[in-house]
């Protein structure tokens, strides 16, 4: 059997346009012999080999604006070894500036549904008023590390808490063998939280043998996640699981929000109350109800600011398509890169606006970032 027998093309990247960070490299392999193994290779370096198609992995290649190069070679049965490559053009710049890329996640809405036809054309990134040339762009299920936040206070008690850790291991076990989660449970004090990982049954445990009880709170576990986060391979998202706002934590909403506005985390907060109210007046020994409105506020702006959104539930039985619509949210964004002109590391606010050129849709993406 003969080298000629097998056939490879690589499908992404496609080698048009600079490529950073997390890089889907897929291969399409057509062989008359049994294919024993694909081998991936990031300028000259292995860093992958799939054994049974599809033949996909995905390649921290880095932030740094290069050329790169990939190479894909399937090896048959008989030990004949075919391969193809592509290179990744580096984005051609006049000017040499130390600045980071700035990545969106956006959501685009029209009418309550998602559209998920939008071409990088049809986008705009406005950095502080001005105008940014798009430099990478990708559609479609990325892989995320999500953060699990689930309260288990006094407040959780009986149904509502059985219902709530169901419908956190059911969420899990949709999660694809890309994606990596961690756990963590909080009353007024950590109960549990597990390492990032892709173990499902790992991160299932760690919701098992759980009793309500205590106080909640929530800006501190919110700030720990952010915290958690940092540095972390794939797309950042934090969802939290509550059925009230903050009564005990250390920090003050604000302080989570500092943190939020220098992290790259999408926020989802379900917030489970009877009323289906959003927030409901409340006051403790420490905070009066003003205080108290203050801090729901900040949580949600964090929330909005991040790009993510708020969703009260009346029911609990409606608990776990919540949690559906959130994760299919996550697969159909957009994700968009850019350089920022003009940065000036200098600690202030830079508000991002991003506009598409097709009517009546709303774009979903978090407000700013701190230079």
């Amino acid at each position: 059997m003969s080298a000629r027998s097998i056939e490879v093309t690589i499908t992404s990247p496609t080698g048009d346009h600079a490529v950073f960070d997390r890089v889907e490299v897929a291969a399409d392999v057509q062989a008359d012999e049994p294919v024993e193994r694909v081998e991936f290779f990031l300028n000259g370096r292995r860093v992958a080999t799939a054994t049974q198609p599809p033949y996909r992995v995905w390649v921290d290649v880095g932030e740094e604006n290069l050329q790169r190069h990939f190479t894909v070679i399937a090896i048959g049965s008989s030990g004949a070894r075919v391969g193809a490559a592509v290179s990744t053009p580096a984005v051609q710049i006049d000017l040499v500036v130390d600045a980071p890329l700035q990545q969106l996640y956006a959501t685009a809405i029209r009418e309550d549904r998602p559209v998920l036809d939008l071409g990088r054309a049809d986008f705009q990134i406005f950095d502080s008023g001005v105008e940014q040339e798009i430099v990478t762009f990708e559609r479609g299920d990325l892989p995320m590390t999500i953060a699990l936040l689930v309260d288990v206070s006094e407040s959780m008690r009986g149904e509502q808490l059985q219902v709530a850790l169901d419908a956190a291991r059911g969420f899990l076990t949709r999660l694809t063998p890309l994606d990596e989660a961690l756990v963590m449970t909080f009353s007024d004090r950590t109960h549990r939280v597990t390492t990032s990982s892709s173990e499902i049954e790992g991160l299932a445990a760690a919701l098992e043998g759980l009793q309500s009880g205590g106080g909640t709170s929530l800006n501190d576990h919110l700030y720990l996640a952010l915290r958690l986060l940092d540095r972390r391979q794939g797309r950042p998202v934090i969802i939290v699981l509550s059925d009230g706002a903050d009564t005990l934590s250390f920090l003050t909403m604000e302080e989570v929000l500092w943190k939020a506005h220098r992290s790259n985390a999408v926020i989802y907060r379900i917030h489970l109350h009877p009323s289906g109210i959003r927030s409901v007046p409340l006051a403790t020994s420490w905070r009066s109800t003003e205080a108290h409105a203050d801090e729901v506020g900040g949580l949600e702006a964090a929330v909005d600011d991040s790009g993510g959104r708020v969703t009260v539930l009346a029911r609990l039985e409606d608990l776990e398509q919540a949690l559906d619509d959130v994760l299919q949210e996550l697969r159909q964004q957009y994700v968009v890169g850019y350089y920022p002109t003009d940065p000036k590391d200098n600690g202030t606010w830079r508000p991002i606006r991003v506009e598409v050129s097709a009517p009546e849709i709303e774009i979903r993406t978090r407000a700013g970032y701190v230079d």
